[in-house]
């Protein structure tokens, strides 16, 4: 059986290293974050879009060395600088302000907080840089585009949304006697309101008493979430939204007095502590998916002005077996066997099915490459899967020819009637 250490160094050694790109103009791209709540799950988004850009030269295997820690780049083909609003709205503002003072010709912007701050601050520019966004749930409730193709001229990125209607049965497989179940929403997000709004008429439809917290900010969430279990809430499911997953440690202090797991339609909150997370879990993909559009932008193949929003949808499970033992709760045998990610002594491990859909994501399929194919179906132990950061083994398969080619098709697929 093989260990994942040597799984890894198997499968890269069937892949070839690509030669570097020389890029003249030295292009400055800012990656601009609303926010870490730690954990490696979180900077997944991040990892994709630094992937696409080391298999395309821009950054070589040293300069990303350097980038850990998001550290900025003045590098031989592309200058990096980074911008994180520490999950507050009025600093997403400034670190946008600071990226243009910086010279940025991009923006790429994740989350929907930090999106429409940069849309904010450029649109009355008469040559704005370019805006690619990933982590953006809902993109026509935020106000960042009406539809895929009516946007603004230098907006462009990938959109997620999470089928809340998928999400809600998990917890009667958790607890199948549940009964009253809590959300906690910001009004001032877009995707809070809209998911606080389909997790009711998802909870309800399965006869499901469905409690809300409004808060404005981090400060208000002890005591939405003491409220909600006064009411009753045996297990407490907040949207997609940045205000409770920067604030998760204060809804989990509150949470775990009582036992009360909470689920959580963020993937990525699943690495700060959520017991279970639920919905949209291609939290990567997304970030290749916009390192294809931005390296598409910086080699020249698009014009983001007639390049549609790519828009995709996904459901996947993630269990914290950590909050899991630390609340006393016993997570459903059904629900493990659904989980493509889980968290066991502070590490991260992807299922084979996870595993496989984020290489896969470059655009090969595993059929595409017979031996690292027999590599991954052979070697993974029963009880784990890959580590959650691959990008050596990403970074890779983006050089193969086929996923060259890959790259061309999904640019082609996303350009806009004329």
């Amino acid at each position: 059986m093989f260990t994942k250490c040597t799984l890894l160094a198997l499968i890269l050694a069937l892949l070839f290293v690509p030669a570097a790109m020389g890029q003249a103009d030295n292009p400055t791209v800012a990656i601009l974050r609303f926010g870490d709540a730690g954990g490696a799950d979180i900077s997944s988004t991040e990892t994709g879009v630094l992937d696409l850009l080391e298999a395309y030269g821009y950054i070589s295997a040293d300069e990303r060395a350097e980038l850990a820690g998001r550290a900025g780049l003045e590098g031989d083909n592309i200058n990096i600088v980074w911008g994180d609003a520490a999950f507050e709205f009025t600093n997403a503002a400034l670190a946008v302000d600071s990226a243009l003072d910086q010279g940025a010709d991009v923006l790429v912007t994740l989350s929907t907080p930090m999106t429409q701050a940069a849309i904010n601050a450029t649109g009355d520019m008469d040559d704005p840089p370019a805006i690619i966004f990933a982590a953006v749930f809902d993109a026509a409730a935020a106000g960042i585009a009406e539809s895929a193709c009516e946007k603004p001229a230098h907006v462009g990125g990938a959109e997620a949304s999470t089928p809340y209607e998928e999400v809600l049965p998990l917890l009667l497989i958790q607890d199948p006697d549940l009964e009253v179940i809590g959300t906690i929403f910001n009004p001032a997000e877009a995707s809070s309101v809209a998911g606080a709004d389909a997790i009711v008429a998802a909870g309800e439809a399965l006869g499901l008493t469905v409690e809300q917290a409004s808060v404005t900010g981090m400060a208000d969430l002890r005591a939405a979430t003491q409220s909600l279990i006064n009411k009753g809430a045996a297990i407490i499911l907040p949207p997609v939204d940045q205000t409770t997953l920067g604030g998760l440690p204060a809804i989990l202090a509150v949470a775990n007095e009582y036992g009360i797991p909470i689920f959580h339609a963020n993937m990525q909150a699943l690495s700060v502590g959520a017991t279970v997370t639920a919905g949209y879990n291609l939290l990567f993909e997304q970030g290749i998916r916009a390192g294809r559009i931005l390296v598409g932008h910086l080699n020249g193949d698009i014009d983001i002005a007639n390049t549609a929003i790519y828009s995709q949808s996904s459901m996947g499970v993630g269990i914290n077996l950590d909050t899991a033992a630390d609340q006393g709760v016993e997570i459903s045998a059904d629900l493990m066997d659904m989980a493509g990610r889980t968290v066991e002594g502070d590490e991260v491990l992807l299922s084979r099915a996870e595993a496989v859909a984020r290489v896969e994501a470059t655009g090969l399929s595993l059929d595409n490459m017979p031996r690292v194919k027999q590599a991954v179906e052979s070697g993974f132990p029963p009880e784990g899967g890959l580590p959650a950061n691959t990008s050596q083994l990403i970074v890779r398969i983006l050089v193969h020819p086929a996923a060259r080619e890959f790259q061309q098709e999904f640019l082609a697929g996303l350009a806009c009637p004329e």
